[in-house]
């Protein structure tokens, strides 16, 4: 057998994989390195500092990946409505009450997206592990919790700001406030599926209902079964005794003729036999 034939495809094949796989390799480290890294919205009192400058190092291929959370609607609201002043002065401030307002609904989104990262960075983490999913996305999780972490010292800077040692309580109540929107959210799913519940329980309600009237039926339908069938069993017994009781009768008529043809018969016997010994005595 000719092994070389054989040996020359899988090279081939090897060969190609190879060159796929390095070309892959280099393709994507280029458009890592060429691709801008994002910026974050501007922080009030800070510069507008790129998104590389993290507590603890980042990898930089984490930098070109679309980011793990959506646009932090309640940071904007509440960076515009800080910055919301005219040059002139002649717009009206905005009231402090409705900046804490805005501060504290920035906190709930916080909280929310905090929820969100720890209930879902273990199971993420188990897949990697198993391969199940890719790097990138762990790479987009890391990178969401570090600049978590930054929203939160500057949420707690921000609140400070309005008040002395407010920091240390802003978030409490913001967690009081994400769970009471977690709750109302459960509660109008609940209402919203109230109508289907409904319709579904009437429907099983009927079902229900249709198959206890089947049941009485089918036990009405017994009972009269077997009541007749009593019935029938009793006229079968009476027939049975009255037919019994004529043959007694019969049996008891034909019985008493018998008796009275014998006796009839014993009789005349008995005079017959007193002529022949009154003739007898004659004789003599």
């Amino acid at each position: 057998m000719n092994y070389l034939s054989l040996l020359i495809p899988f090279a081939y094949l090897g060969i190609l994989l190879t060159s796929l796989a390095t070309f892959s390799s280099l393709y994507r480290k280029r458009k890592a390195r060429s691709s801008s890294p994002p910026t974050l919205s501007p922080i009030p009192g800070k510069s507008n500092e790129p998104t590389n400058h993290f507590p603890f190092p980042v990898p930089e291929k984490s930098l070109s990946l679309s980011p793990y959370f959506p646009a932090h609607t309640a940071r904007d609201i509440y960076l515009s409505l800080l910055h919301l002043s005219d040059h002139d002065g002649s717009a009206a401030k905005v009231p402090d009450s409705l900046l804490r307002a805005a501060l504290l609904a920035r906190c709930t989104e916080d909280i929310h997206r905090i929820v969100h990262i720890r209930t879902r960075k273990q199971a993420l983490n188990t897949l990697l592990k198993r391969g199940c999913v890719g790097d990138e996305i762990w790479q987009r999780l890391l990178r969401a919790e570090a600049e978590l972490e930054l929203e939160v010292k500057d949420c707690v800077q921000e609140a400070n700001a309005f008040s002395p040692n407010w920091g240390t309580t802003i978030f409490q109540s913001a967690n009081e406030m994400a769970n009471n929107d977690m709750l109302k959210q459960r509660l109008e799913g609940i209402f919203a599926s109230l109508p289907a519940e409904k319709r579904e329980w009437e429907r099983r309600r009927q079902r229900m209902r249709e198959g206890f009237l089947r049941e009485l039926e089918a036990g009405a339908e017994k009972g009269t079964a077997a009541e007749s069938r009593k019935e029938s069993l009793a006229a079968t017994a009476a027939a049975g005794r009255g037919s019994s009781d004529e043959d007694a009768v019969l049996v008891e008529k034909g019985g008493e003729a018998a008796a009275s043809s014998n006796i009839g018969a014993g009789g005349g016997g008995g005079a017959g036999g007193g002529g022949k010994g009154k003739k007898k005595k004659g004789k003599k």
